[in-house]
């Protein structure tokens, strides 16, 4: 008898203990998986429609909107990995930049004052919110600097323009300094991929860039910014000097599809620019000059513009006389050309032959003058 109760006795407890152990494994799955709760209060704002949205190729994908109502909004959800987000305020370009991860996350401040927010709630966000207050003071000294430039440039004090020239060059180095580090310091988060796309923008930089997407984590894929430099990483290697240019077609200003391929030219150059990028329109004078004495022996242009508006897109074409093709899909940064040629920065340019060969990368004003007559004196 004592032995079927000790019998009945172990089952209980096994069954028993079978149960607690399915309920603390369920409890710790739902704990796990109980997503992110970001809940905003922003002073001075009320009956507008907040956006969260997350970064995608060509800008910012809305995921869920919220309507303040006095000042006050939540978002929840539930993200696989912590990334960086945007909160927009409406139908403006007014955000607030915050790391999401499955946990509570706090926005508080003033809508007039959006870059005193307070936004606490990850260890990265944390980290960042340090990050900033220096990003601020480096913006800060740009600032300063550049209307001391304008107001130099404006009357013609050279002196003044060397010397701000010169503080230009100590701050940027300064600013890479800084950046290098806050990449180096953060590998295992995505802050490193986040501060790394402001410090590589041509592929002159492929090997330095190479080198530190070995060092991040790889647990990082899957996160915007990582993708996007790895991406980047492979577009650049793939578009070596010596290698086929990626064919692609587009829509010139009329609206007529003009393919790469089809294109006549011993050696065309494509050339990356956009009507509001003044580097970009300084240089067109020099590069008509270039286009006038070769264009004749073989030398055509495509320009392929990171415009959004059409009319400033052809404005800028007529306001310059471009002679040369011109074709755009008005999506900015999200061009389908720029997107697939690694384009980061502009102005920015690939010289090919007339069979595709990339001979020439990231060429303009005497460079590439010097190069097409090396060129063409060889035909």
């Amino acid at each position: 008898m004592l032995l079927i109760m000790n019998s009945r006795l172990s089952f209980r407890f096994i069954v028993t203990g079978l149960i607690l152990l399915l309920i603390i494994q369920i409890s710790c799955d739902r704990s796990s998986k109980k997503g992110f709760l970001v809940e905003g209060t922003l002073f001075g704002l009320d009956s507008t429609w907040i956006y969260l949205q997350k970064p995608v190729e060509n800008g910012w994908e809305s995921l869920d909107s919220q309507m303040v109502v006095d000042g006050n909004f939540v978002f929840r959800g539930n993200v696989e990995k912590e990334d960086l987000y945007h909160l927009r305020i409406g139908n403006t370009t007014r955000t607030i930049m915050v790391f999401i991860d499955n946990q509570p996350i706090v926005v508080e401040g003033q809508v007039d004052s959006l870059e005193k927010v307070r936004v606490e709630g990850t260890k990265v966000q944390e980290t960042y919110n340090k990050y900033l207050i220096r990003q601020r003071g480096l913006r800060k000294q740009q600032e300063r600097l550049l209307a001391q430039w304008i107001e130099a440039n404006e009357s013609g004090n050279q002196d003044t323009l060397e010397d701000v020239n010169q503080e230009f060059a100590l701050l940027e180095q300064e600013t890479d300094q800084f950046l290098l580090a806050a990449v180096t310091s953060n590998l295992d988060n995505p802050l490193g991929p986040y501060f790394a796309t402001m410090l590589y923008f041509n592929d002159d930089e492929i090997d330095a860039l190479d080198s530190l997407v070995k060092k991040f984590d790889r647990g990082l894929e899957g996160t915007y910014h990582y993708d996007n430099l790895t991406d980047v990483l492979e577009r650049w290697k793939m578009l070596s000097i010596g290698s086929k240019a990626f064919s692609f077609a587009q829509e010139d200003p009329i609206g007529n599809s003009l393919a790469l391929d089809s294109i006549d030219g011993a050696y065309i150059l494509i050339d990356f620019w956009a009507s509001w990028c003044d580097q970009c329109r300084e240089g067109n004078a020099e590069l008509k000059e270039i286009y006038e004495q070769y264009h004749d022996s073989g030398f055509e242009i495509v320009a392929v513009s990171l415009d959004t508006d059409h009319r400033a897109w052809t404005n800028a074409i007529k306001e310059d006389r471009l002679k040369w093709l011109h074709v755009s899909d008005l999506q900015g940064w999200g061009n389908e050309v720029g997107v697939l040629y690694g384009v980061r920065a502009i102005p920015y340019t690939v010289l090919v032959d007339q069979s595709g060969t990339i001979i020439a990368k990231n060429i303009r004003g005497a460079g590439l003058e010097r190069k097409l007559e090396e060129l063409f004196v060889a035909l």
